[in-house]
């Protein structure tokens, strides 16, 4: 899902590794700084998250894909990251500075209370390429369009 509904079915099966890769390392950045009550690491995973949703055309984990994984399995280079993905790194954004913000305040309880189901979310994502934010996208602005390029 994550707004990639228009590229055709044989695009999104070549670009499936890709299109999970940056939220495979979402995640994992996500669960060790929940995990570590770290808020230095939750406000890392906040710009990365703020760059891919308001500033860059692609997240900027997709690079390292596009520069460097890519290459080693002859896979094309992710397309641009459409709206409805661009929204759920914008929603990720403030709710890492949120559980960031009760880590360092010393609310251990809030902040593992809104981390475990940030981390659930991204773990959807990562492993199935499902994306709740996503599908909010597509509540409120419509369906993505389905099979065509982007």
């Amino acid at each position: 899902m994550q707004g990639y509904g228009a590229l055709g079915d044989d695009e999104r099966r070549r670009l499936a590794l890709g299109l999970r890769l940056s939220p495979a390392l979402c995640l994992a950045g996500m669960t060790l700084g929940v995990a570590l009550r770290s808020p230095a690491l939750l406000v890392a995973m906040a710009a990365t998250a703020f760059l891919g949703g308001f500033v860059t055309a692609k997240h900027p984990f997709d690079l390292i894909w596009d520069r460097g994984l890519r290459r080693l399995t002859g896979a094309a280079a992710l397309p641009p990251t459409p709206p409805p993905r661009r929204f759920a790194c914008q929603l990720a954004a403030f709710w890492l500075v949120a559980i960031a913000a009760a880590f360092w305040a010393g609310s251990e309880t809030v902040g593992v209370a809104l981390g475990v189901p940030l981390v659930a979310v991204a773990a959807v994502v990562a492993t199935t390429n499902w994306c709740l934010p996503s599908l909010v996208h597509g509540l409120l602005h419509g369906p993505e369009p389905r099979g065509r390029a982007i």
